[in-house]
Order: structure tokens, then C-alpha cells, then sequence
């Protein structure tokens, strides 16, 4: 018999080492693949990663970014203004070219001071002149314009509207973490019913089994064997319609987390949220001071209120004082034109005013209107966050209560079903106690899965309805009138 040796550098070798690493390869990379689309998860963990990848939460956070740049944007008129300035000019016989630069910067008191130099150069025929000057002016509102309540408003508005944006943020990110409770709670629910669901219809099979037997033998009629037949049926129903319902609550979950919605986690049971529950007084006290819509409601109300006193303001009537100064030079030579010997100055008033003021009259009274709204959306506010404090406190507690006695008929339950299965096998009982039974503990699983479910999420509904769900930024909670 002839042996075939392969040398170690021959062809066959090297190709068979390359399909191995091409198979270890694409083995290592379906192994990665696997454990990125699995995430072992806790409630916590769940809560941080949906406060980092949430994709509307992400959008929010760039709407307070832009509102951000609208406050700088707002501040930029009073940031300081280089205006250059020039001009040439020709025409039969005559040249004209000026140039000139001028700082300039307006200050919230309204006053406007700028200073420029400029040059100036003239030529007719053969006869050249030039000019060279400095200017310092000075415009200085008297009435309508005067003071920073009129002239911060564009930085005020930008301030609040960042303000707004960044408590529908804080309130977006409290009902995220709320909804992404609701949705762990009861993919958790879920889960535990699918693994009672599958154990029950194994005891239903093992029973339909046991009374198809006992039919055959006489021991059971056709009508006991229909009955826990159609039970069967109705637990497998029922572990299919389990089984559908996580796989698409785990997709909306995917999606809250910010994950592909093909990713599988793993989850934790978290512990019940245990805590000194306060009384009413001292619950609606804390949802007053951390509540952010309670806050907006307030500073909509100083925003009315602001916009009162400017509506008043516009009767005055528009005054400006400017004051001017203008060292120049003028001559045919340079040295004529740089020696500024020569000064100007000016002091004036200008403005205009409408007497009858029909227009602005008619926009107090809008204002006012908008102040008494605001107000009322004020108390409306209170009222809604006292229902939903007292109704949270409500749930609460109903639900430990319920979990308690769905805890206490679930241990009935079972207890049923264990002397119902054992007085069956020893023929003491028909297999109608047995079927009762076992819907009964199906039920008070059932009812003790949910209880669960609910006295977890309405101990974080608690804190939310009291506004500590999360810490709020301090300055988002002030109340205080923040006008200029």
C-alpha cells in the first residue's frame, strides 16, 4: 500500500490553513455581532443608556443648543461694531474719494457711542483739497427708548426661550425615564407570565394525557377530556399571544434605548422603590417647589406682566439727544490736513410722536389680557399638579395593598391546585377540580405578576408627579420675576 505524504509547505496545507482562519474569522465575527445585537441590562442601566441614546431626547437637546445661540445672538447688539466706510466719485472735471472707520457699540441704557476718523479727498480741475477728521458721537434716548427694559428685551426673550427649552428638555428626560419603567416593568411581567404560561401548559398536556388514558380505561368521560383539552388549547393560545407581545414591547424598547430594533436584552428584576411616603400637604410642598410646567406657568406670567410695563413705555414720547465732537484737518499739504487744528461740535435733540397713540393703547390692553390668562394658567397648573400628586399618592398605595393580597391568593392558589392535582391521582376527584384549579392559579399569577409591575412604576410615578423623579437644574425652578 502506497502512503501519500504531505510536506509541510505544500499547496494542499496552505489552503487548508487558510480556510480554517477564513472560518475562524467569520465565526469571531458572527460571535461579535451576536453579543453587540445582546445587552444584559438593568433597570438603572436602562434608565442612563435611554437618558444618553434616545433619539428625540438627542433632537430636544440640539433645540436648546440652538436656543442657546439665540441668546448670543440677542446680546450680540451691544457687542462692539467696526463699520468701515468709503466711497469714490467721477465726473467731468471732478474726483471724489473718502474713506473712514468707525467703532461704535451700543450700551443696554440704550446710549449709542461711536468713534471714526475719516478722509477725504477732492479734486477740481487742478485744484486739490483734503480734509481729515475724528468724530466721538453721542446718541442718548430720553423717553420711549431709554433704559434696559426696552433695549435687553431681545436678550431677555432669548433668555426665556432657552429657559423654556431646556424645562421641556428636563420634563422630556422625567417622562422618558417613566415610560422606560412602564416598558421594563413589563417586558419583566411578561416574561415571568410566558415562563407560567409554558410550565402550566405542560401541566395541562401531562393532564389532557393523564384523563385521554383514563377515558379509555372508563375511569373519565368524553366530556372531561374535551374540557381539559380545550384548556390545553387555551394555554398554548395564550403562550403564543405572551410570546408576540414581548417580542414587540422589546421593539419599542429597543427604540427607547436608542439600540437597532433587531438587539435582545436581558433583563434584571429590580426592587420595589421603598420610601417614607409623605403626607399630602408635604407632597404637593415639594411638587410646587421642583414641578417645571409650575415654573414655566410662573414665568409666563412675569413675561405678561414685563410686557405691560413695555406696552406702557410706548406712550412716551421718542426723544434722542446726540451729542457730536469733530477735530478735522483740511489743506492742500498732508501735514495741513493731519494737524486737526481746527474742532466742531454740535449738540441736538431730535423725535416725533403720535398723540393719539390709538395703536399702542390697543396693545396695553392685549397685554393686560395676556397677563390675566397667564395668571389664570397659573392656578390651572396648581390645580392639575395637586390632582396628579394626590392621585399618584392614591396609586401608590392601592397598588402595595394589591400586591400584598395577590401575593397571599397566589400562595392559596397554589396550594389548590397542589391537593386538587394529588386527590386526582388518587382518583378522589375528577379532573373538573383539577381544570378549576388550575385557572384560578393561572389567574392569581397572573394578578400577582401585574400587582408587581404596578407597585414598581407607580413608586417612580410618585417621584414624578412630585418633580424628584430626576434633579432638576436650581435655575429652572425659580420663581422670581426675572426682568432687567
Amino acid at each position: 500500500m502506497q502512503h501519500r505524504t504531505i510536506e509541510s509547505g505544500g499547496p494542499l496545507r496552505r489552503d487548508g490553513f487558510i480556510r480554517f482562519g477564513l472560518v475562524f474569522a467569520f465565526l469571531l465575527a458572527c460571535c461579535i455581532t451576536s453579543r453587540a445585537n445582546h445587552q444584559e441590562i438593568d433597570l438603572p442601566s436602562a434608565i442612563q443608556l435611554a437618558l444618553i441614546q434616545n433619539r428625540n431626547l438627542i433632537q430636544s437637546e440640539l433645540a436648546v443648543a440652538s436656543a442657546r445661540y439665540g441668546i448670543q445672538g440677542a446680546k450680540s447688539q451691544f457687542a462692539y461694531r467696526v463699520v468701515p466706510d468709503g466711497s469714490a466719485f467721477a465726473s467731468d472735471g471732478l474726483e471724489t474719494f473718502a474713506a473712514g472707520l468707525k467703532v461704535a457699540r451700543l450700551f443696554r441704557t440704550g446710549t449709542d457711542i461711536g468713534l471714526g476718523g475719516g478722509y477725504v479727498r477732492i479734486q477740481d480741475g487742478d485744484a486739490t483739497s483734503e480734509r481729515a477728521s475724528i468724530r466721538l458721537q453721542m446718541t442718548q434716548p430720553l423717553f420711549r427708548n431709554a433704559g434696559p427694559l426696552i433695549n435687553q428685551e431681545p436678550v431677555v426673550q432669548a433668555e426665556q426661550a432657552w429657559l423654556t427649552a431646556r424645562r421641556s428638555l428636563e420634563r422630556q428626560k422625567s417622562s422618558l425615564i417613566l415610560e422606560v419603567v412602564r416598558t421594563y416593568e413589563t417586558l419583566i411581567q411578561l416574561q415571568s407570565q410566558i415562563e407560567f404560561d409554558r410550565r402550566f401548559f405542560n401541566r395541562t398536556d401531562n393532564l389532557y394525557r393523564l384523563t385521554l388514558a383514563r377515558e379509555r380505561q372508563g375511569r373519565a368521560t368524553r366530556v372531561d377530556t374535551l374540557r381539559v383539552k380545550l384548556q390545553r388549547g387555551q394555554a398554548s393560545s395564550r403562550l403564543l399571544n405572551n410570546r408576540e407581545q414581548s417580542r414587540s414591547l422589546f421593539l419599542d424598547f429597543a427604540d427607547l434605548l436608542g439600540f437597532p430594533p433587531r438587539t435582545t436584552f436581558e433583563l434584571t428584576a429590580p426592587p420595589l422603590v421603598e420610601w417614607a411616603v409623605p403626607t399630602s400637604n408635604e407632597a404637593f410642598a415639594v411638587a410646587c417647589s421642583n414641578r417645571l410646567e409650575l415654573a414655566q406657568a410662573r414665568q409666563d406670567h412675569a413675561d405678561a406682566s414685563r410686557g405691560i410695563r413695555i406696552a406702557r413705555h410706548q406712550f412716551l414720547p421718542t426723544l434722542s439727544l446726540v451729542a457730536r465732537v469733530e477735530p478735522f484737518g483740511e489743506g492742500d499739504t498732508l501735514d495741513e490736513t493731519l494737524a486737526f487744528d481746527r474742532t466742531t461740535w454740535s449738540v441736538g435733540i431730535r423725535g416725533n410722536t403720535d398723540l393719539v397713540n390709538a395703536r399702542h393703547r390697543s396693545t396695553v390692553q392685549r397685554r393686560v389680557i395676556d397677563q390675566e390668562s397667564a395668571l389664570q394658567q397659573v392656578e390651572i397648573v396648581e390645580d392639575a399638579v395637586r390632582r396628579d400628586v394626590e392621585q399618584a399618592m392614591l396609586a401608590f398605595q392601592r397598588s402595595r395593598r394589591e400586591l400584598d393580597i395577590a401575593k397571599s391568593n397566589l400562595e392559596l392558589a397554589g396550594s389548590r391546585v397542589f391537593l386538587a392535582r394529588r386527590y386526582f391521582a388518587r382518583g378522589r376527584e375528577d379532573s373538573f377540580s383539577v381544570s378549576d384549579a388550575e385557572d384560578a392559579f393561572v389567574e392569581a399569577q397572573r394578578d400577582m405578576l401585574f400587582a408587581r409591575a404596578e407597585a414598581s412604576f407607580n413608586g417612580y410615578r410618585m417621584l414624578h408627579a412630585m418633580g424628584t423623579l430626576i434633579d432638576f437644574p436650581e435655575d429652572l425652578k425659580q420663581r422670581g420675576d426675572n426682568t432687567p
